[in-house]
């Protein structure tokens, strides 16, 4: 026995070909995929990095403002550490210069020459009280002798020496009694004055 179908059997759909692709061929699920993956950096991946970006060139920037500053501190302070070598080495030449100056004065000061030639001019029948040697090279001897006359010889010998430039006078001159005489035996009490030209002449 044959059995017949008469019902009217639908066709099914066909997808059609667009631009010569075959839409029945395609995964939509993949291309949804795709799309979600595509668009979804844009949207919540991309903000973050752009902010963080952002926050990275902030830190570069402050970074390079402090840079420039540690720079500009680090110009002025090779300014400073060059001033203070001219200084210091100021010091040290002046330094120097002062001991030299020293040695000079002292060498030039020094007045056992001086004294060694006076010594030596002194006659018998005088003795000397006091020497005084002024900052100004000024000179005063003073004293006593027996002998008036004593006292110009003495004066003309230390005159001849290079020590005084023959500046030696007699700035005064008067007759006492001796103190240490019993006998009241006078003596001529004098003052000597004038400038000291050089301690030691043979350094000149």
């Amino acid at each position: 026995m044959i059995e017949i179908n008469l019902l009217e059997q639908k066709k099914p759909f066909k997808m059609p070909v667009v631009l010569g692709v075959d839409l029945a061929t395609i995964n939509y699920k993949l291309l949804l995929l795709a799309i979600v993956i595509n668009y979804v950096p844009d949207m919540l991946i991309y903000p973050k990095w752009e902010e963080g970006v952002t926050e990275i060139n902030q830190e570069i920037e402050a970074l390079n403002a402090n840079y420039a500053k540690l720079q500009a501190e680090v110009k002025g302070n090779e300014s400073v550490k060059k001033q203070l070598e001219a200084f210091n080495g100021q010091v040290s030449k002046l330094k120097e210069r002062s001991e030299q100056v020293d040695k000079i004065i002292k060498q030039r000061t020094n007045p056992n020459k001086l004294y060694e030639r006076i010594a030596r001019n002194i006659p018998d029948d005088m003795w000397l009280t006091d020497i005084t040697v002024q900052p100004d090279k000024k000179i005063a001897i003073n004293g006593m002798s027996t002998s008036y006359k004593s006292i110009g010889n003495f004066i003309i010998l230390l005159n001849e020496s290079l020590f005084f430039g023959k500046s030696l006078t007699l700035a005064d001159s008067k007759t006492e009694n001796d103190p240490d005489s019993k006998l009241g035996k006078r003596v001529e009490v004098f003052s000597i004055q004038g400038m000291i030209e050089s301690f030691d002449p043979q350094q000149q």
